[in-house]
C-alpha cells in the first residue's frame, strides 16, 4: 500500500470512531487500527518460527545428528526467517509512522483536535463535514459522509472488499476535494 492508501484507510477508520464518540474525546486505538491493515501477529509467528527452528537445530546438534547438508539448509532457513522478520518490522514501523502522520495532518487541517495528545475529538469542521453531503450545488440532505464511511467499513465489506479508490474519493469529498 502506498502512503496515500494508508492515509485513506486510517482516515476511514478514525472518522467513524470519533464521530460515534462526539463530543467526548476518544483515545485512538492505534495498534488495533494498524493491526487491522497489517496483521502484526505475523511478526509474532515469524519470531516463533525462528525460535523453534533455532531450538530444533540445537537439539539435533547436541545429539550429534547434524549433517553438513542439514547445517546448510538450516543456515539458509535461518537467514530467510531473519530477513522476513526485519521486513515485517520495517513495514509495521512505516505503518505506525503513517498513522501518526495521518493524525497530525487531520489535526493541522482542523478536522480533529487533542488537548493532551492521548485523546482526540472531532472539531466542528470535522463534525459538520461528516454530517453533510457536499456537491457543486451546495449542501444537500441525504447520504451523509459518515453514513457512507460506516457502510463501507461494515465487517462484511472490510477489509479487502473496499477498493482504496472508493475510500479515497469519499475522503476527497470530506476534505473538500
Amino acid at each position: 500500500m502506498t502512503n496515500s492508501d494508508l492515509f485513506t484507510a486510517f482516515s476511514s477508520q478514525l472518522f467513524p470512531l470519533l464521530h460515534a464518540s462526539f463530543p467526548v474525546p476518544e483515545k485512538l486505538p492505534k495498534q488495533r487500527l494498524v493491526d487491522e491493515l497489517e496483521n502484526e501477529s505475523g511478526l509474532w509467528d515469524l519470531t516463533r518460527d525462528e525460535s523453534t527452528h533455532t531450538g530444533l537445530v540445537e537439539i539435533i546438534e547436541a545429539l550429534g545428528l547434524m549433517t553438513p547438508e542439514m547445517r546448510e539448509k538450516s543456515s539458509q532457513k535461518q537467514s530467510a526467517l531473519e530477513v522476513q522478520i526485519q521486513e515485517k518490522k520495517q513495514k509495521l514501523q512505516h505503518m505506525n509512522a503513517v498513522f501518526d502522520g495521518t493524525v497530525a495532518f487531520l489535526q493541522s487541517e482542523g478536522f480533529i483536535r487533542s488537548e493532551d495528545d492521548r485523546t482526540y475529538q472531532l472539531t466542528l469542521k470535522g463534525f459538520v463535514h461528516l454530517n453533510k453531503h457536499f456537491n457543486q450545488a451546495g449542501i444537500q440532505d441525504g447520504g451523509r459522509y459518515i453514513d457512507q464511511l460506516v457502510d463501507l467499513l461494515r465487517p462484511d465489506k472490510f477489509p479487502g472488499a473496499v477498493a482504496s479508490g472508493t475510500l479515497a474519493s469519499l475522503l476527497a469529498g470530506i476534505f473538500g476535494g
